[in-house]
């Protein structure tokens, strides 16, 4: 278990510095501080209150993974889920009226 919690670390620290890389590489007017490495999200911008409800509760989208509004990977859509959550539950409740 240790061992694949360092490889996890690992593998973050990589695209961590993939992505700075790649965008230290670029010249300073074309640096956007998000992007994907590896089909892996990251952004390093600040995010503003609309981004942080955008990527953690959105009942628009049907996206249960959002990108991350500050680091690397994805975010969750907890109005999504939550949709998924009463969606079962109401499957359970039918289950068992038949029953």
């Amino acid at each position: 278990m240790k061992f694949l919690l360092r490889l996890f670390q690992m593998v973050a620290l990589l695209i961590f510095v993939q992505a700075l890389r790649e965008q230290l590489g670029r010249p300073p007017e074309e640096r956007t501080w998000h992007g994907r490495i590896w089909l892996i999200p990251y952004d390093f911008r600040l995010p503003t209150l609309g981004t942080l409800r955008d990527a953690y509760w959105n009942p628009d989208s049907e996206r249960l993974f959002t990108d991350r509004v500050l680091g690397i990977g994805w975010a969750l859509n907890f109005a999504h889920l939550l949709r998924i959550v009463n969606e079962l539950r109401d499957q359970a409740r039918a289950m068992n009226a038949e029953v």
